[in-house]
């Protein structure tokens, strides 16, 4: 039954998918332990793997064994999808195809319509979309995750949008603590941590998620780059006009500033939270130095977190798993040291090492019905390629 299929439809195939995984010949055979010469004969149609090597291929691929032996229907098997991690300060669009092959790539504006309002969130999205539609006209799909859409009302918002301007393709719009999940972990539960501008913590159910926290910016305080640098800049006053301890932070927000922060208050004010937040780093790093104000900080940051995290764990019956993701996961090393002895006793952090944009492609990838998990690291590898190779055609062409 396996020599029923014509050797040019796996030639094709073995060729195409050797390709998308980045692998030439010679290294196609090293993981397959023949040699280039098989390899050479299988993609020319010369020859044709046996049944062993052919499940070997297929694990390396990806893909299953059936997909190789079949002319591919490109209208099937290449559909294009478009995969939007959508948060507070940037949106990134994925034009991807269902095999991880990456065709383009955009970053604009924020698009959490709680910052910048629905009207202007809506315009980022049509203007990313608009570009990749003509781009490639045959795109089958859109996913997205956008920070701000937990909540119901907000999501049916952004639905709507999709549904409306785009209705000619399947959507699905999400919260982007669902691109952290799809991003790192394969289970069925886990507690979700977001710690970027501002934070929010989910517990993934098998049935549903359940947002603690997340009230915003204004109310809450937990680890994100506002309260770090809401805190820092509080210390710095503090310690400038002697109401409070001397700590290293004072000269290195005057330095930002190039002058005293009391006199660069209005300037911070326009800062908006946003920049606020991008001080952030200048805590951790008077945390490495010793700084005792920035442990302070630092220590009182992520109680609060830890105490969120641990009523999230008590509440639903989530695993143990934590999912950290986020702009303040740079700084793993700290946060995991200063967590681990807060958090109840059996729950284990996970720093996720995937962007947020991959979790957008795997739910995508799901969206269409597909459900291979050898997609997230097919995806993961060609991004990291497209963006190294954005980054060399960059500087050559400075």
């Amino acid at each position: 039954e396996y020599k029923m299929y014509r050797q040019s439809h796996i030639a094709d195939n073995l060729k195409k998918y050797r390709k998308l995984k980045g692998l030439t010949q010679s290294e196609l055979a090293k993981k397959l332990y023949v040699t280039a010469q098989n390899v050479s004969k299988w993609e020319t149609g010369k020859s044709v793997p046996d049944l062993e090597n052919l499940c070997k291929i297929s694990e390396v691929f990806g893909v299953s064994p059936d997909r190789l032996l079949k002319k591919e229907d490109m209208g099937q098997s290449m559909r294009m999808f478009v995969a939007i991690d959508g948060g507070g300060t940037k949106t990134e669009f994925i034009l991807c195809t269902e095999e991880g092959e990456i065709r383009k790539r955009l970053v604009l504006a924020g698009s959490n319509s709680n910052i910048v309002g629905m009207e202007k969130a809506e315009a980022i999205l049509k203007n990313g979309m608009d570009q990749l539609l003509a781009f490639e006209p045959n795109i089958t799909a859109v996913y997205a995750g956008i920070a701000g859409c937990g909540l119901k009302s907000t999501r049916k918002k952004y639905n709507s949008f999709f549904k409306k301007t785009y209705p000619m393709l399947q959507s699905t719009v999400a919260s982007d603590v669902t691109n952290v999940i799809y991003s790192a972990s394969t289970k069925e539960t886990c507690i979700a941590v977001i710690c970027g501008t501002g934070s929010v913590i989910y517990a993934k159910t098998k049935d549903d998620m359940h947002r603690v926290g997340g009230w915003g910016w204004l109310w809450e305080s937990g680890c994100s780059g506002y309260d770090f640098g809401r805190d820092l800049l509080h210390a710095a006053l503090s310690d400038e006009e002697r109401m409070g301890p001397a700590t290293c932070l004072t000269a290195m927000t005057q330095a930002r500033f190039n002058g005293s922060v009391m006199e660069n208050l209005g300037e911070i004010y326009r800062l908006g939270q946003d920049g606020i937040a991008a001080l952030a780093p200048m805590v951790f790093e008077a945390y490495s130095l010793g700084d005792t104000i920035a442990k302070e900080i630092v220590e009182k940051n992520a109680r609060l977190l830890a105490r969120q995290i641990n009523i999230a764990a008590e509440r639903y019956d989530c695993g143990n798993e934590i999912v950290m993701a986020g702009g303040m996961t740079h700084f793993q090393s700290i946060l995991e040291q200063v967590l681990n002895d807060k958090l109840a006793l059996g729950l284990r952090l996970y720093f996720s090492d995937k962007p947020q944009i991959c979790g957008a492609a795997v739910g995508g990838f799901r969206m269409l019905g597909n459900y291979d998990e050898s997609f997230k690291n097919n995806f993961y590898e060609n991004y990291m390629k497209f963006l190294e190779e954005t980054h060399h055609a960059e500087n050559g062409n400075a």
